[in-house]
């Protein structure tokens, strides 16, 4: 794959192709020993329930023609009974290639869409500026030499990158802790340094400004379905930036020397988190 903005690559080619995304840098992160045995695998996982209504919903949101040719409203068949199991494979004969959800997630799906559109700041980003979603973006690191790539849910043309997020808690509290529990704050300057290389490179869609900012719209998966917007401080940026520079160089002296380290040859001292030292602080001191 060489460097450039693509648009015509489904998710399971992107995901199944080459280069270094956020995802690998996670587990690099963990371990180069983990990085290499995710690197030999075969791309056959199946995503868990909660990614795969996670991808439907950004089809629908971001892609609605597109959601409504790849996904079919399955009804319940009786599996138990012949009758059932002959009708269930029928449907599937019928609709072979689609992708099947419920009448109860596709109402989930509508609700949450419902409460994104009627959000002023939700609706503003997907709606201010043009925009292409799902384009897949490969650039070169300028240190490492190393393909590396990531996929915007959405690029508006003015600049501005929107990454939807699902979630249980859309609250400020919960999701900064999503940001280092996921790596967010990894994500966040990976997606917009990379959008910006690819476009001084003049590999962005024509008339595309320069990337500017990173914003997360997020949006609870139950009722009320609340949903939230926000931009991450500078602080939590530069950070990002620090760990994915020594995540990528790690991985690329590790293809160098071949060498990939896991937790450590030797015996190594460790002890409870410093939280709950603080939280018993008490107790020590009175031991």
């Amino acid at each position: 794959m060489k460097p450039g903005v693509y648009d015509h690559l489904s998710n399971a080619e992107y995901h199944g192709g080459p280069g270094v995304n956020k995802g690998l840098l996670d587990i690099v992160r963990r371990s180069p020993l983990h990085a290499k045995a995710a690197l030999d695998a075969a791309n056959d996982n199946e995503p868990t329930a909660a990614q795969a209504i996670g991808t439907a919903f950004h089809s629908l949101l971001l892609e609605p023609e597109a959601f409504a040719q790849q996904y079919v409203v399955a009804p319940k068949f009786d599996r138990r009974t012949k009758d059932g199991k002959a009708a269930a494979e029928a449907f599937q004969a019928e609709h072979e290639g689609k992708l099947f959800i419920d009448q109860e997630q596709q109402d989930q799906l509508l609700a949450m869409a419902h409460s994104v559109r009627q959000h002023p700041a939700a609706n503003a980003l997907l709606t201010g500026s043009p925009g292409k979603a799902e384009l897949s973006v490969y650039w070169t690191d300028p240190i490492t030499g190393e393909l590396c790539r990531c996929r915007p849910d959405f690029w508006r043309q003015d600049g501005i990158i929107v990454d939807v997020k699902t979630t249980e808690d859309a609250s400020q509290e919960e999701f900064s802790r999503s940001l280092v529990k996921w790596r967010y704050h990894v994500q966040a300057p990976w997606y917009l340094d990379g959008t910006i290389i690819a476009h001084q490179s003049g590999h962005a869609p024509k008339g595309w400004s320069e990337p500017k900012a990173f914003a997360f719209l997020v949006v609870e998966k139950k009722p009320p379905h609340a949903v939230a917007v926000y931009v991450m401080d500078q602080e939590s940026m530069a950070l990002g930036r620090v760990e994915y520079r020594a995540d990528l160089d790690r991985l690329a002296e590790c293809r160098r020397t071949n060498v990939w380290p896991g937790y450590g040859d030797t015996i190594q001292q460790i002890g409870v988190p410093q939280w709950y030292l603080l939280r018993n602080a008490a107790a020590i001191t009175a031991a």
